[in-house]
């Protein structure tokens, strides 16, 4: 997951059982012992496993199962689906050479820290036609300011776990010689009704933002009108212009190369 994975989600049994609740899904995860504490508890306990597409797929349509929903959850996933083969295919042959060098940023303001091989930030990376600078290390690391010099990333995401924005780094003096300070490609990942970091129910739309941004010639999807589409699935609701630049942070990514794409016409 984008904000660190499932060990942050320890639960309070003591506060679960107040509830009274008739079934609890609580994230599984090989290091620590959670499920086994509520299940000793008495309750009636589902694991989910979180980081992965597949993994995401997996647990949606299992509270499908459990609630009575099993078409509307086996939808959601297949529209991600969907919109994933697409850019697939659109991506399919772009060649090493013409994939940015993308770094993404979990943290950036008190530490750096990175989305390195197996996290679904590298996961999303690479579908979109980047390379992700930190592949070489295993899930979220922190790294020095040396380190990124010496990646030179031509893209930076900058992530909702942390409030740093991209004049933030544009300011910085530390990263005037990095490539993307310099094109001016440093972006501030959108923030909708969940964090578009991580996987979740929006996170075709991540995708769309992001193949726009590092592969501009190979997709024309109309991300505004794929959003307003999207929460009409999702939540039924109907985005207005202000409420869309809000999530994508349009006067915060307003200066940044390309964003004039994503922008109210």
């Amino acid at each position: 997951m984008g904000g660190g994975g499932a060990n942050n989600f320890a639960p309070n049994v003591e506060s679960i059982l107040a509830m009274r609740p008739d079934v609890v899904f609580q994230w599984a995860t090989a290091s620590t012992d959670v499920i086994g504490a509520l299940d000793r508890a008495g309750l009636a306990v589902l694991g989910m496993r979180a980081g992965s597409q597949e993994d995401f797929a997996a647990y949606v349509a299992m509270m499908g199962e459990v609630s009575g929903k099993v078409e509307r959850a086996a939808s959601l996933v297949q529209r991600q689906q969907d919109v994933r083969s697409r850019i697939e295919a659109a991506m399919s042959d772009v060649e090493t050479q013409q994939r940015p060098r993308v770094m993404y940023l979990n943290r950036a303001s008190e530490t750096l820290r990175v989305s390195g091989k197996g996290t679904y930030n590298d996961f999303y990376v690479r579908l979109t036609g980047g390379q992700n600078v930190a592949a070489d290390l295993r899930a979220i690391s922190t790294v020095t300011i040396e380190q990124v010099l010496t990646w030179n990333p031509q893209v930076i995401l900058l992530g909702n776990f942390d409030a740093t924005m991209p004049a933030d780094i544009y300011g910085d003096p530390r990263w005037q010689g990095v490539d993307a300070v310099k094109t001016r490609r440093v972006y501030r990942v959108p923030l909708g009704g969940y964090r578009w970091d991580p996987p979740s129910q929006e996170s075709a739309l991540t995708w769309i933002w992001l193949a726009g941004l590092l592969q501009p010639e190979r997709t024309q999807e109309d991300l505004r009108a794929a959003m307003r589409d999207w929460y009409t699935f999702l939540y039924g609701h109907a985005l207005t212009d202000s409420e869309i630049d809000d999530i994508l942070f349009a006067a915060q990514n307003r200066a940044s190369a390309g964003y004039a794409r994503y922008l109210a016409r």
